[in-house]
């Protein structure tokens, strides 16, 4: 049997909410959304709310799929005016189209059959969780493609657009958390504020990104392409302008982190901070980053490192490599804020091996409290750094100080 829930009409609806559960482990279930709008709802609920689904269930076979997609010959505009999950009843996953998937989803993507595809936005929808939050889903535990999704905030720069408001979770620009296989490509965050809450005892939150909170698991592999963040602040106890944490191998490749001239856009991490990934627990795993660009931002940490592109990879699971092509930090600044905090132009913390080549540095300030813990590149090598192999550096009007 399969259970499937389908809609493919423009909804302008006051309250909507749908919970997707099999009565038994003999059924498989699915959600397909085509063409679909909402806007002017207010959604919450203990456990899990997203703007069109809360919470979609895996079958016996873990091959349940669902899908959201935007066929129509433009872009289409979802969710103005929406709040899902609110201040005194947020859920534990919350997401601007999904609360918590445990199966695998496909937006604006092909699910065995080819499909042309437009923009889909969700424009000024906030999301609010104590776990999980996420511009489209909050969290996803099977296979994801994500593509062509744009998540536009208020533009007022005091809004927490996505907010987790407790210190041990996960808030993403498209995505709060993936437990699976990731593809994210073409997606865009523009004019938003993305916050995970520290506690007040100093506890600092587990991540935040302008695209993904974290990609996690120890088999998989996640890919971010062609994504653009803008206009968007960052504040976490990790926080990465692309990703905010991960353990997983992770390919980040032609993303672009930009500011703005009227406005300072800030990456800040109450623990460690980066451009483009803020924390590594990826041990003994990949990470690639390549033809990416961060201008007109500020990375600032005040406990770890804070890097032009990557924070800090953790002390306890080193790296198996770290690989950067082709990669730029422009009119930009890198800060370590206390005598703990370290801060390199490219790279805070590098613990197992670097291999890079084709780095430019124009425009930089890269500065910290304690004299020994900043650098051009790298902020700190110590003793898990492995062998670092970089060729092919240009650095322009940047300057390295404490």
């Amino acid at each position: 049997a399969k259970k499937t829930v389908r809609t493919n009409k423009n909804i302008a609806a006051t309250g909507i909410a749908l919970l997707l559960e099999p009565g038994s482990r003999a059924a498989s279930i699915g959600s397909q959304i085509e063409n679909s709008t909402y806007k002017n709802i207010s959604v919450t609920a203990p456990t899990a709310a997203g703007g069109f689904v809360g919470y979609i269930d895996n079958d016996v076979d873990n091959d349940a799929k669902s899908s959201l997609v935007n066929t129509d010959t433009t872009e289409m505009i979802v969710g103005q005016a929406s709040q899902i999950g609110t201040t005194g009843n947020a859920p534990t996953y919350a997401g601007g189209a999904f609360g918590y998937i445990k199966a695998s989803l496909y937006v604006n993507f092909g699910t065995g059959t080819s499909g042309s595809y437009k923009n889909m936005k969700l424009q000024k929808v906030g999301v609010m969780a104590t776990q999980y939050a996420g511009g489209y889903i909050g969290k996803i535990g099977g296979t994801s493609n994500i593509n062509q999704a744009i998540y536009e905030g208020k533009g007022d720069g005091l809004s927490k657009d996505i907010f987790v408001n407790s210190s041990k979770y996960y808030a993403g620009g498209i995505l709060g958390h993936s437990s699976g296989n990731c593809t994210i490509l073409k997606c865009q965050t523009i004019q938003a504020r993305i916050e995970s809450a520290d506690n007040s005892d100093g506890t600092a939150s587990y991540g935040a990104g302008g695209i993904i909170g974290k990609t996690e698991g120890n088999n998989n592999s996640s890919t971010i392409t062609e994504c653009t963040v803008q206009q968007v602040s960052i504040i976490s106890g990790k926080a990465g302008g692309i990703a905010g944490s991960t353990s997983s191998n992770l390919t980040v490749q032609g993303c672009m982190v930009q500011g703005s001239d009227a406005a300072v856009y800030e990456i800040s991490g109450q623990q460690t901070a980066g451009g483009i990934i803020g924390f590594s627990t990826a041990s003994g795993k990949k990470i690639s980053i390549k033809q990416c660009k961060v201008k007109k931002m500020k990375m600032a940490s005040s406990s770890w490192g804070c890097g032009g592109l990557l924070g800090d990879v953790d002390w306890n699971a080193g790296l198996d490599t770290l690989f950067v092509f082709d990669c730029a930090i422009e009119s930009s600044e890198v800060h370590g804020k206390t005598k703990d905090a370290t801060a390199g132009g490219m790279v805070g913390d590098i613990r197992g091996k670097m291999i890079a080549s084709n780095l430019l540095l124009n425009n930089v300030k890269i500065h910290s409290n304690f004299s020994n813990k900043v650098g051009m590149i790298i902020g700190l090598v110590d003793t898990k750094t492995l062998n670092i192999e970089v060729a092919g550096i240009s650095i322009q009007g940047a300057s390295a100080y404490y």
